[in-house]
């Protein structure tokens, strides 16, 4: 199983949107090419939103981790933000703990990823405007 990680949390909520819609579309393209994968954002967005549960890092961590560990490789989304996120960080030092082989998703995909950020921090923008 592919561990697929990506950059969340963020002050401005239609990033977070953004990011999540990122995610997906990678796991769309994943579960397109037969490849098995979980995301913890596209698994939890939508239940973390609905419940009220908090978005950060630190409260996911011990999940996060406890499927890391069931995973053959961890793959990171290297879309903005990545760099800076504490998850990630935090995942790539347990997958090397690990053994487990990290992987960053080519940069074409990051360009495309991206883009889908940015649209869909576009649309939140107009509806709050309507």
């Amino acid at each position: 199983m592919i561990y697929l990680a990506s950059p969340y949390t963020h002050k401005d909520k239609a990033t977070e949107e953004g990011r999540y819609h990122a995610a997906m579309a990678a796991c769309a393209s994943y579960a397109e090419n037969g490849e098995h994968v979980y995301s913890p954002i596209v698994h939890w967005h939508n239940i973390a939103n609905l419940y009220d549960l908090p978005t950060d890092a630190k409260f996911w961590h011990d999940h996060n981790m406890h499927m890391l560990a069931k995973a053959d490789s961890l793959h990171i989304l290297n879309i903005d933000g990545y760099l800076r996120s504490k998850g990630i960080q935090a995942e790539i030092s347990e997958a090397k703990r690990l053994g487990i082989p990290v992987l960053k998703v080519n940069s074409t995909y990051r360009e495309i990823c991206n883009k889908i950020v940015e649209q869909v921090k576009v649309k939140a923008s107009l509806s709050k405007k309507q």
